[in-house]
């Protein structure tokens, strides 16, 4: 970025980015679609990645990048599963990206590698990791399935595959055209299914982000229920934002943790911890999962949903426990309801809600 275009954004930094594309700029040494990229992204990262925000020189990527990355505040709780493994060496994310998550877990270890095919993104990485990580990052332009290959071991693999339509398929939702989102881990790429064995051959631990969307059911079975030790469903500020799984090799009994991440307070619930409870019932939706449920402990439905999930229901019985119903929505659910029976608890229902959901 030359520095005319750095002017003009630190001159502009607050403006409506559309109207400065209606505006246009005279001076010809000012590459305008990069500073007005620039611009938005800052003000995005603003609220989404606010450390980063503040450090100047931080270079944005185009608008879709910065909407699909993750936010601050679930990267650090990515950084928070990763400190507790024992031996941090190497991480390596074969779905670099914008580079978010890998740069809050990098802290936890000796060196980090991060691989992308987008040639671009990875021009923007190199110049943001020595700025927003204090671990070596090591840059690799690559397909991340070819940079597998090469690998000898490291002690976490990191995935985020991608889940939107790569032919721009778009349908109405709430009155809006959004990109087809898939529901099914083997629709997204890369599709990770098929080298499970070889992503846990190389590696101690692997992390996949996924939509909060899938049936996290039905990936634990097409990964290998023996390979899966964590499934993190997580939400901040009410809205149900993605899922994790954490899979080894020799995997313990398998624990679902459910946290909700509000205003820098982790709230977590396991499925195998004794302070759950002996009864009630914890339930996790998906939009193709229509009647799942299990008893596991005494603080209630847990419900988490999709996006695609627009008319599932829960009856789970008279009594229910003190904790009520815990829900979980996403942007495109908009008329989700729940019954669960006629005596709920002094808590009543917790709900969580995405934005668009009235």
């Amino acid at each position: 970025m030359n520095e005319a275009t750095l002017n003009y954004v630190r001159q502009h930094a607050d403006d409506d980015v559309r109207q400065l594309a209606l505006r246009g700029c005279k001076d010809p040494e000012v590459d305008l679609p990069l500073a007005l990229r620039q611009i938005q992204g800052r003000q995005t990262a603003r609220r989404k990645l606010p450390s980063w925000a503040a450090i100047e020189g931080v270079v944005y990527p185009a608008r879709l990048s910065m909407e699909q990355c993750s936010s601050e505040a679930t990267a650090r709780y990515k950084a928070q599963i990763v400190n507790r493994q024992s031996v941090n060496r190497q991480l390596v994310d074969l779905t670099g990206g914008f580079g978010v998550d890998l740069a809050f877990m990098a802290q936890a270890f000796d060196r980090a590698v991060y691989v992308e095919r987008d040639a671009a993104l990875c021009t923007i990485a190199e110049t943001n990791m020595p700025l927003v990580c204090k671990t070596p990052v090591q840059i690799v332009c690559a397909d991340g399935l070819d940079y597998l290959r090469t690998i000898d071991h490291c002690n976490l693999l990191y995935l985020d595959p991608a889940r939107r339509d790569t032919n721009g398929a778009a349908r109405m939702v709430n009155g809006k055209y959004v990109n087809r989102r898939f529901v099914a881990l083997a629709d997204c790429t890369p599709n990770v299914i098929p080298i499970v064995d070889d992503l846990l051959n190389k590696a101690d631990t692997v992390m996949l982000k996924l939509s909060p969307m899938l049936d996290w059911r039905k990936a634990v079975n097409d990964l290998g229920a023996g390979h899966v030790a964590e499934v993190h469903i997580v939400a901040v500020d009410n809205e149900c934002k993605e899922l994790l799984i954490i899979m080894r090799r020799e995997a313990a009994p398998l624990r679902i943790i459910c946290t909700d991440i509000e205003s820098g307070r982790v709230d977590a619930w396991s499925s195998d911890d004794s302070s759950v409870g002996s009864s009630g019932v914890q339930e996790f939706r998906s939009s193709d999962d229509s009647a799942v449920g299990s008893s596991v402990g005494s603080s209630g439905v847990q419900e988490f949903r999709s996006s695609d999930d627009s008319s599932v229901g829960s009856s789970v019985g008279s009594s229910v426990g003190s904790s009520g119903v815990q829900e979980f929505r996403s942007s495109d659910d908009s008329s989700v309801g729940s019954s669960v029976g006629s005596s709920v608890g002094s808590s009543g229902v917790q709900e969580f809600r995405s934005s668009d959901d009235s």
